[in-house]
């Protein structure tokens, strides 16, 4: 029996066959997951888990080098950016893109993380997978 880190068998087995470079995104309970890309639903109530969270459990296992968030965060979630940015070193690459190429880049991904986040906007994320050697 697992005695820490991410619990949840289907997220636990993408993690571990993600590879350098592959995408996995994660977003909120309303996103409509493209068809073909894996679906781990986590979302259990609104806002449980929140997106932070979630990302803050991922991070702890999973090595990445960027992250890609739609350029609107700016403007309709600068607190949620804020936040996603005490998570990163300072000069962590972030690439920002608009909302609808992001839509596209989530179509890319391993796996697509469904978290219970309710009214964060434009806060749907792709992480890019890291290497730790």
């Amino acid at each position: 029996m697992i005695k820490k880190g991410i619990l949840h068998p289907q997220l636990k087995h993408v993690l571990t066959s993600i590879g350098h470079q592959d995408y996995l995104a994660m977003v909120d309970s309303g996103y409509c997951v493209p068809l073909g890309v894996e679906r781990v639903d986590l979302a259990f109530l609104p806002n449980i888990p929140t997106m932070l969270q979630v990302l803050d459990g991922v991070l702890d296992e999973l090595a990445v080098e960027k992250i890609i968030l739609a350029e609107e965060i700016h403007e309709h979630a600068p607190e949620f950016l804020k936040e996603i940015k005490k998570r990163f070193p300072d000069n962590f690459p972030i690439e920002f893109v608009p909302h609808v190429e992001l839509k596209e880049i989530i179509k890319q991904s391993k796996a697509v993380v469904r978290t219970g986040d309710f009214g964060t906007h434009y806060g749907n994320m792709v992480l890019v997978a890291g290497c730790v050697y």
